[in-house]
């Protein structure tokens, strides 16, 4: 799979990933940081694209619940 075809996969999840940054962290620069981190992971991740659409918002929910919970831990040092 090209480039252009991760990109316009991870574009239907972009909203999403976003949201859920956002509900766990409540902080607009936090959850920026953790949906960039959230979806250059899954990005590089060649499963992600191979699985059915109920098995991405699995793998979204997650890479996003792990990435925004660890910048909040860093954000506490």
């Amino acid at each position: 799979m090209d480039t252009a075809q991760r990109v316009a996969i991870l574009k239907n999840y972009e909203t999403e990933c976003y949201s859920l940054c956002m509900y766990i962290l409540r902080c607009e620069s936090m959850a920026l940081q953790a949906s960039k981190e959230v979806l250059y992971y899954l990005f590089k991740c060649q499963t992600f694209f191979t699985q059915t659409d109920d098995d991405r918002n699995y793998s979204l929910r997650k890479e996003s619940t792990r990435i925004a919970l660890n910048i909040y831990k860093q954000s506490l040092n």
